[in-house]
């Protein structure tokens, strides 16, 4: 893998930085390059919660440590600094041949190297602090029926950089930041925090990604945990205890396949897919 993406991080440098689980073949805890847990306690998930979806974070795959840090903090930015962003390191391994050019011209313009740069500096500074080697999703319905998704990555850190439009914002008590400016629009005013802004927040290493609607939701469970489960957390929990420890590059766990899990909770499955409710 190293020696076929060799030159993007070269390029990366200069410019300046359901029971479903997928992964391994067997039930090995060291066939694989990592192993994944609940990264919080179930009572703070909400009691709706139908999906966690945890893959590991690609960067992390990579033997060399500089492949490592650079695509990670490829990854890492596009995914937090800059959410809507494409990942620039994923951009470049897709420049191989001639139907690229046109693309291979919008990455080196002016403009998209600026991005470029600020994405991989946040990226390595999110990298940099990363206390695990997986990214989890959870799906839920909020108190207004709306389905709503939140990722959660353990960082070692207390804020996250401003200069990408964050500001500070409280969640139920909890702090967090709220992203007010489109920093990849020349120019772009601050905004108010509504519903669907891009916001984050943190409990100790455990940092939420979603709107600011998803977030509300997550905050309230942490700050007034119920005492008992809802079935389907309880579900879930059961099942993330089950693989806790256990090698894998993805797992992903739906209470509408539990049982199938239950019943051969050594049935692994190879394969990769988006994160989203499975019907």
């Amino acid at each position: 893998m190293v020696a076929s993406m060799s030159r993007t991080p070269i390029v990366l440098a200069a410019l300046g930085c359901g029971l479903l689980i997928l992964g391994s073949s067997g039930c090995s805890k060291t066939a694989a390059s990592a192993t994944w847990k609940l990264p919080i306690d179930a009572k703070q998930l909400p009691g709706t919660t139908t999906l966690l979806d945890a893959e590991q974070i690609n960067g992390t795959r990579e033997d060399d440590e500089h492949v490592k840090k650079m695509f990670t903090a490829s990854e890492l930015g596009a995914e937090i600094c800059r959410i809507h962003a494409s990942d620039p390191a994923n951009a470049l391994k897709r420049m191989g041949n001639a139907d690229d050019i046109e693309d291979a011209k919008h990455f080196f313009t002016p403009t998209n190297l600026a991005d470029v740069q600020s994405i991989l500096t946040c990226g390595e500074l999110l990298g940099g602090n990363l206390d695990g080697n997986f990214q989890t999703a959870i799906a839920f319905t909020d108190d207004t029926s709306t389905k709503q998704e939140v990722g959660i990555i353990q960082l070692k850190m207390t804020d996250i950089p401003t200069a990408d439009g964050f500001s500070k914002h409280a969640f139920s008590g909890i702090n967090g930041f709220c992203r007010t400016t489109d920093t990849s629009k020349p120019n772009a005013p601050t905004t108010d925090c509504n519903a669907t802004s891009d916001a984050a927040m943190n409990q100790g290493t455990s940092w939420f990604f979603g709107s600011r609607a998803a977030l509300e939701s997550v905050a309230k469970t942490i700050t007034a945990p119920k005492p008992d489960l809802s079935t389907q957390v309880s579900a879930l929990n059961d099942g993330a205890n089950a693989v806790e420890g256990l090698s894998s590059n993805r797992i992903s766990a739906d209470v509408a396949s539990a049982k199938p899990f239950l019943s051969a909770p050594c049935t692994w499955e190879i394969g990769r897919a988006s994160c989203r409710e499975r019907v």
